[in-house]
């Protein structure tokens, strides 16, 4: 399968924009996810794609911060996320619905992309790998599998 996004809305990130996002969230981002963001790039998807397997689909990927007000970036949604992730995720789309994809950065998750409800609440201290399932749904166990999974809606 194949994604690609409208000419001329393409970014790529900085290593520079990587290590301070590394910082800010604490932790390193999976070696995929990285490759992707500097050396393919983010811009706007040319439509919505379904995720085959799934009943899922994809809008957008999240981007790089053109200003402070820029809401459709990384660095918004983590922020505007942080309550309704866990700590060892990270968002990096949504659906059009707002509904948001996360990818692990820790552990045996590290690296797997998840489905996650924006309706749910986090509590990690309260959180069950029952419940934890019931908010968050495994996507691929890597972005790579992700990625090949996605193909074009279509009418």
């Amino acid at each position: 399968m194949s994604y690609s996004f409208i000419p001329n809305t393409i970014r790529y990130a900085s290593n520079g924009y990587i290590r301070d996002l590394e910082e800010k969230i604490p932790s390193k981002l999976p070696k995929e996810y990285v490759s992707f963001l500097v050396k393919r790039g983010v811009g706007i998807l040319d439509g919505s794609y379904d995720i085959q397997g799934t009943d899922l689909e994809i809008h957008n990927f999240l981007t790089f911060p053109e200003n402070q007000r820029d809401t459709l970036s990384l660095d918004f949604y983590i922020g505007a996320f942080s309550n309704r992730v866990p700590s060892d995720c990270i968002p990096i789309a949504y659906d059009s619905g707002g509904n948001v994809f996360c990818i692990g950065l820790k552990g045996e998750n590290r690296g797997a992309v998840y489905y996650c409800d924006r309706e749910f609440e986090y509590d990690e201290e309260d959180e069950t790998e029952e419940t934890r399932a019931q908010k968050f749904t495994k996507v691929s166990n890597s972005f790579s599998d992700f990625l090949s999974r996605l193909e074009k809606y279509t009418v």
